[in-house]
């Protein structure tokens, strides 16, 4: 699948490019730093944790060294409302991945499968972001 901000000469929409984020994901055997890097510039839940300096140089200095579970994990907990890992576990080929705020509804919450870790954390972050009763996402 091709990445593209254009489709049929328009500009997709936030939205739009999110939902095709989740499809590449979903086709890939594994997470690449630029997917995450694009949920990082993309998702609005992420604007507070961008626009803080101290934010993106730990960001960036996890990514440039290959952290990319420990940039998943930040980026879960600088996001506005701030989410918490509440499950992860592998079964099979899959690893599934849960999270929530911390209140004690769960107000906004996120899930997603995927044989690779980080992929499944990114799609449940992704899902999470997704506003309007968020739905998990499976690969």
């Amino acid at each position: 699948m091709q990445t593209s901000i254009f489709r049929n000469g328009q500009p997709l929409t936030a939205e739009e490019r999110i939902e095709e984020l989740k499809e590449r994901l979903a086709e890939l055997p594994k997470a690449g730093e630029h997917h995450i890097w694009e949920a990082f510039t993309l998702l609005e839940p992420l604007s507070t944790c961008r626009q803080d300096m101290r934010d993106r140089r730990y960001f960036r200095e996890a990514m440039d060294t290959g952290a990319h579970l420990e940039a998943l994990l930040f980026l879960l907990a600088r996001s506005r409302p701030a989410l918490e890992l509440q499950h992860l576990s592998f079964s099979g080929t899959l690893w599934s991945c849960r999270v929530a705020t911390s209140d004690n509804d769960h107000s906004v919450c996120g899930a997603g499968m995927h044989p690779d870790r980080c992929a499944a954390i990114l799609l449940a972050l992704v899902s999470a972001s997704g506003g309007r009763g968020t739905r998990p996402y499976h690969a």
